[in-house]
């Protein structure tokens, strides 16, 4: 089997099974199994599989008519130009969540001001680490990272796991306060400037119209953000929440006290 003909078998069965991503699919995943890039498939389309590599992206293809994600197969993810390890204890990444990124380093250029005390900012509900790590990142090439103390949640240890070895990967561990428990219990009494959260907001009916996101832990996708700003309420310092729920992202900003 070719390249060219390996792409154009996979596409034609991903599309019966109703995956509207068929084709990008079908590259991602036979670029995963020749560790080579996409540019390399349109190269070479006469080039050869071997029986190894055959039989491994026919595994590969069945768990994906069976609506396993993409990001599960491979074990990453791309998020804001980083990889990201991705396994099934974690939320995939979703481009539309850099957005997030977007937003608070405009928040911190327009509405902060960088002077010796240190700036607190937590991610609630971490998972993957994705939007922790992409800010460490941003702040460790714009040479302000000292300015600011970083922490991340989460209710699971497994995704806490995944997040640190992210961290780890792209050098911004030591920046990085990882914390076991439930939303901003593990943060209490801690003084706030700035909250980002991508948290469940699905029901149990949005999650039956997409058989991919079935795959994904439930505890990652349905909920409601009430028990969230309930602890908000708590909080003695109102901080500055941008957050992701149904109808996109979302900031609420107090005056900075």
């Amino acid at each position: 089997m070719t390249i060219k003909e390996a792409l154009s078998w996979v596409a034609q069965k991903l599309k019966e099974q109703n995956i509207n991503s068929a084709f990008l699919d079908a590259e991602v995943l036979l670029s995963f199994i020749l560790q080579k890039p996409k540019e390399f498939l349109y190269t070479y389309p006469d080039y050869q599989l071997t029986s190894r590599q055959k039989r491994k992206f026919e595994k590969l293809i069945n768990k994906r008519i069976k609506h396993e994600p993409v990001a599960y197969l491979i074990g990453q993810k791309e998020f804001y130009g980083l990889i990201f390890k991705i396994n099934k204890h974690v939320l995939v990444p979703r481009p539309e969540s850099e957005e997030i990124i977007d937003k608070v380093l405009n928040i911190i250029d327009t509405k902060f001001v960088i002077r010796d005390t240190c700036y607190v900012i937590c991610d609630i509900g971490t998972g993957s680490g994705c939007l922790i790590i992409s800010l460490a990142k941003k702040f460790k090439e714009q040479e302000i990272i000292d300015q600011f103390k970083l922490y991340a949640t989460d209710i699971s240890q497994k995704a806490l796991n995944i997040a640190k070895q992210n961290a780890k990967l792209h050098r911004v561990n030591k920046y990085i306060t990882f914390l076991k428990g439930n939303l901003l219990k593990p943060l209490k009494d801690k003084r706030i400037d700035l909250i980002i959260a991508n948290l469940p907001y699905l029901t149990k009916d949005d999650v039956k119209k997409e058989p991919s996101i079935k795959k994904e832990p439930s505890k990652a996708l349905v909920g409601d953000y009430s028990k969230f700003f309930k602890q908000i309420s708590g909080l003695k310092y109102k901080p500055v929440i941008i957050f992701e729920d149904k109808d996109g992202i979302k900031i609420k900003l107090d005056p900075y006290h």
